[in-house]
């Protein structure tokens, strides 16, 4: 073999060399990113409209904060509530607003926070429609529901309801129910 032919296979060598070497370190990325992604907690967020039915006879209607554990690690809900639009004052923007739920019970009306919700497991949380609804309106809107977890991380989703369609009813409720932070 001569001279140039070595350099040449020297050549193809190196690189299918650093092919190799971008392919294993584009695969040890995805598996420290797969690792990272395993161990963090994800939540899915939403809410809508709740009616519960019990021996034939209808409920008033409830706004519904779904919450659904898609990790592979249990979370603990601490909190839930709705985020509210920011509010400007001059050329400065005021940090995010919460609505907090003071007293955040299931379905069936019991107490339900903290609450650890397994993996795959599910959990909904009720709040007034009307309360949330005046709040609203009178706070310049409802942008997501969210929950936070007993490791401080916020997960929001979305509001699947009109909430102003919801003040015409029974407008005298009190507003005990929610307080803004």
């Amino acid at each position: 073999m001569s001279a140039e032919q070595a350099s040449i296979v020297s050549a193809i060598a190196a690189i299918f060399s650093g092919i190799a070497a971008a392919i294993s370190a584009a695969a040890a990325a995805y598996a420290v990113y797969l690792q990272r992604r395993s161990v963090k907690p994800s939540v899915l967020v939403e809410a809508s409209i709740h009616m519960l039915v019990t021996g034939g006879r209808v409920g008033d209607p409830v706004l519904g904060i779904n919450v659904r554990n898609r990790g592979v690690v249990p979370v603990t809900i601490t909190s839930a509530g709705f985020l509210l639009k920011r509010k400007r004052s001059g050329l400065r923007r005021e940090g995010q607003r919460r609505l907090t739920l003071l007293r955040p019970l299931d379905l069936m009306g019991a107490m339900v926070l903290p609450k650890e919700v397994g993996t795959g497991s599910s959990l909904t949380i009720q709040a007034s429609i009307r309360v949330i609804a005046r709040k609203h309106v009178s706070e310049g809107g409802v942008t997501k529901a969210f929950v936070q977890t007993a490791a401080g991380d916020l997960f929001t989703g979305r509001v699947q309801v009109d909430l102003s369609q919801w003040l015409t009813r029974r407008d005298g409720e009190a507003d005990e129910e929610a307080e803004e932070e």
